[in-house]
């Protein structure tokens, strides 16, 4: 679950965030745990993100980073790790979403003959493409080339506002 963050005041008065690196620290010393300088929060094993508590409530640090540098609450929209890794919280990686545009940007699948999503080869050799946009998959045509099958994957992506990292 995803609680609303403390007001930005509040976060620029606890938190130093570096863009470029995209390091949290603490601001000022809150007791022996969280010392003025030390990054802040750690490394959750199961999410593989790094969450920071603040006030008895446990936060994404990820959240905090676009809150510090955007100066705003994402809300209910999902903050997408552009590249993938969920420790790199530099500002340049970190963007918006919808949970359903996030969810396109997710590793492909290890049978994907292609090296790109929603590219494939099918049985008579030719590369198909096609898109998932609102949970049903769109046939956007068969290909002689992988060239021209990524193509028209991309230009769909573009025509329905969906983003993959590469």
């Amino acid at each position: 679950m995803t609680y609303p963050l403390p007001p930005v005041d509040r976060l620029r008065e606890v938190f130093n965030y570096d863009p470029e690196t995209g390091i949290l620290t603490w601001r000022v010393t809150l007791n022996n745990r969280r010392v003025a300088g030390c990054v802040a929060g750690g490394l959750h094993k199961s999410t593989g993100y790094y969450r920071v508590s603040l006030d008895g409530v446990t936060y994404n640090t990820h959240r905090i980073c676009y809150a510090i540098y955007h100066g705003v609450d994402p809300g209910n929209e999902v903050i997408d790790h552009i590249n993938r890794c969920r420790t790199d919280n530099r500002i340049n990686n970190l963007r918006t979403t919808t949970q359903t545009n996030n969810l396109y940007n997710c590793s492909m699948r290890s049978s994907n003959t292609s090296g790109h999503t929603g590219v494939s080869l099918d049985r008579k050799n030719r590369w198909r493409a096609y898109i998932n946009v609102g949970g049903r998959c769109i046939e956007l045509g068969r290909y002689k080339t992988r060239e021209e099958a990524i193509n028209a994957r991309l230009k769909a992506e573009q025509e329905y506002g969906v983003f993959i990292s590469r």
